[in-house]
């Protein structure tokens, strides 16, 4: 639903696109649907709970890029079932960003996608609902660069770059919405970069510095260097193209061509997961489909359950019988939003 203020039936159309121009600037939303994506099959929500938005990269620059985001809102005055604490106020602040207003006493939790994925993936949104009214929280889910409806270049590697937009979306939840971020949740790709935030806070924490409490790995691979073969999906004509050219396109997705390149294969092959062994102060659940093909639970969930220690009592692991990599959609929702939610309440 829409939530612009200052729209009526009695409006001029030129009055109606200068009020849309609010202080703060939200001149345009993305689409619900992306080309070259699947439909997006989204949760039924009541009307001005879900606001579609951009993002600036920059700030200071709007032509350095911007995030496409969905923001799932929940309404004043209701009661959170949630025991998490938060910083902000407990006095409701009526934020106004652009076209809505944000209720800043209740915290924020973040859904990132995973490799060629978008924000509005079946499971994700319809998770980042369930979870929304049993925590009485706001739910915000974007699309990383180079996907969907966000600006820039599809990259096949580009964690550093997925570090940088992850942390623009925490600095426009607490710096613009005033709200604290309760829990950040990566599926698949994302795992590595939500992590890596919670091991960054670390040494923050020790100072003093209040972080980001919680963090959910869903389906995350754990890295392991120099074990990154692409022979393993692609074909042997796309890897001689590979070694002869230095790229490969795997696909089309509307005005978007997704390749590989041999410096995506080499960032994969430094990659390591084991920095994860180092976080301490931060609570992390690890979630993982007993059936998952893509990535399997043996090598990777139980890898991180090993490496963060199974006695760690900030560690949780939850395998989700039955499920996929990409949790067979809906199959498995309820159990999801009842894993997540017990997780952070």
């Amino acid at each position: 639903g829409t939530d612009t203020p200052g729209v009526g039936s009695s409006t001029s159309s030129d009055e109606k696109k200068k009020d849309k121009k609010s202080e703060r600037g939200i001149l345009e939303r993305p689409p619900k649907d992306c080309e070259g994506y699947p439909p997006a099959l989204l949760p039924s929500v009541p009307d001005d709970t879900e606001i579609d938005f951009y993002v600036p990269i920059d700030s200071s620059n709007p032509n350095n890029g911007r995030l496409a985001c969905t923001l799932i809102k929940r309404p004043c005055g209701s009661t959170s079932s949630s025991s998490s604490s938060s910083t902000s106020s407990s006095t409701p602040t009526h934020v106004k960003e652009g076209n809505f207003t944000i209720d800043s006493s209740k915290p924020v939790v973040v859904l990132c996608h995973g490799s060629f994925s978008w924000r509005n993936q079946m499971f994700l949104a319809h998770l980042a609902y369930g979870i929304s009214e049993p925590l009485d929280c706001h739910t915000l889910r974007f699309d990383f660069r180079g996907n969907a409806s966000s600006s820039g270049e599809f990259l096949f590697g580009g964690n550093a770059r997925e570090l940088e937009d992850l942390r623009c979306i925490i600095r426009f939840i607490r710096q613009t919405m005033l709200c604290d971020v309760l829990c950040v949740l990566g599926h698949s790709k994302a795992v590595y970069t939500v992590l890596k935030v919670a091991a960054a806070q670390e040494e923050t924490q020790r100072d003093g510095v209040p972080g980001i409490p919680c963090f959910i790995n869903m389906s995350g691979r754990y890295a392991v260097p120099h074990n990154f073969d692409p022979s393993r999906s692609m074909t042997p004509d796309q890897m001689k193209t590979l070694r002869e050219t230095g790229r490969v396109v795997l696909m089309t997705r509307g005005h978007r061509t997704n390749e590989i390149t041999t410096a995506d294969v080499e960032e994969r092959n430094r990659q390591d997961s084991s920095f994860v062994g180092g976080i301490r102060s931060s609570r992390v659940l690890t979630i993982h489909g007993e059936k998952d093909a893509t990535i399997g639970v043996a090598d990777n969930a139980r890898k991180y359950e090993e490496v963060m220690g199974k006695d760690n009592q900030n560690h949780t692991l939850r395998i989700v019988k039955g499920a996929d990599h990409n949790y067979n959609g809906l199959r498995h929702m309820k159990e999801l939003v009842s894993i997540v939610t017990e997780f952070l309440s």
